[in-house]
């Protein structure tokens, strides 16, 4: 299935999302989208809802996508391919030009996940640095201190680690909480607890919301 157009400037002043509809047929095992557009006329950001409401975003760090009972992009949720209306959701992040021209094509069936899964495949766990001395801050009687920082994104959406290699940089830095809050979406919450037991620190489960 193809889908292509053009975007202008008042299409964004009209809404900053356009919604592709396809629809889904009963026992499809994936669906594979892929967006080209001119990058030089503005930003599109990628996304995707089913039937039964969200199944990823990743913004503008991706231009494909897969979707699969067992397994999916990062940012994107696995699992049953529900039967019904499906849409691609473009966001008109930023249209610079007077016409941006774009194409989205959507593949249904078996799909192979091939690089999509690339970040995550055979991901071979980093080593643990040695974590520096913690400071000896002032505190109340029964009351301690704790390091941490609140905004971290992984390749889930638009950061360039995964979320082991994350948290051993938070490590590298001291930290004992981390909160990975990947730009809309929640593909990385079911990883946190299994990467925060290997690195041993708090890796609290977020989302940036835009």
């Amino acid at each position: 299935m193809i889908n292509n157009g053009i975007f202008t400037p008042e299409d964004r002043a009209a809404s900053p999302y356009a919604y592709l509809p396809f629809e889904v047929p009963t026992g499809c095992q994936g669906l594979a989208v892929e967006l080209d557009y001119d990058t030089s006329a503005g930003v599109l950001d990628l996304g995707c809802f089913g039937p039964n409401g969200f199944r990823g975003w990743s913004g503008g760090a991706r231009s494909r996508y897969v979707i699969t009972p067992s397994g999916a992009t990062p940012g994107y949720l696995p699992g049953d391919l529900e039967p019904g209306e499906w849409s691609v959701v473009l966001g008109l992040h930023r249209i610079a030009a007077p016409t941006l021209r774009w194409r989205v094509d959507v593949t249904l069936g078996p799909i192979e996940m091939g690089a999509d899964l690339a970040p995550l495949a055979g991901e071979a766990k980093p080593a643990l640095p040695e974590r520096p001395p913690r400071r000896r801050l002032p505190a109340e009687p029964g009351f301690s201190w704790l390091a941490g920082d609140l905004h971290a994104h992984t390749v889930h959406s638009d950061g360039d680690r995964t979320i082991d290699e994350l948290a051993a940089l938070a490590v590298g830095a001291g930290l004992d909480f981390l909160a990975v809050t990947d730009h809309n979406t929640v593909s990385h919450h079911p990883l946190l607890a299994d990467a925060a037991r290997r690195a041993g620190l708090i890796l609290l489960p977020g989302q940036e919301l835009t």
